[in-house]
């Protein structure tokens, strides 16, 4: 189980923050493509930050190629939150 203030469930509700916003539009100002974008960005940035701080290279490589490569922006499906939940899951070393 996560601790629920780890930084693992913080970059858990991270990317399910990012995915749902991008399938819903929740959060912040979305009535401009400039106003997705920057929430877009800010979110990534968190992701991007948490993933620095768990400093975990054993993370599924396709969820850091879209991490990388910013298609986590536009996932609307959340197959990168399912990856990393189950990575997570499956961890021996929950804690974090």
């Amino acid at each position: 189980m996560l601790n629920p203030f780890g930084t693992k469930a913080k970059l858990l509700r991270e990317v399910e923050g990012l995915c749902l916003f991008n399938d819903k539009g929740w959060g912040g100002d979305a009535s401009s493509p400039e106003a997705i974008e920057s929430e877009r960005n800010k979110r990534l940035a968190k992701i991007q930050d948490l993933i620095s701080r768990l400093n975990d290279s054993s993370l599924p490589q396709s969820f850091i190629a879209g991490v990388e490569s910013g298609k986590i922006c536009n996932e609307l499906e959340g197959k990168y939150y399912e990856s990393l939940k189950a990575y997570f899951k499956g961890s021996g070393n929950n804690a974090t």
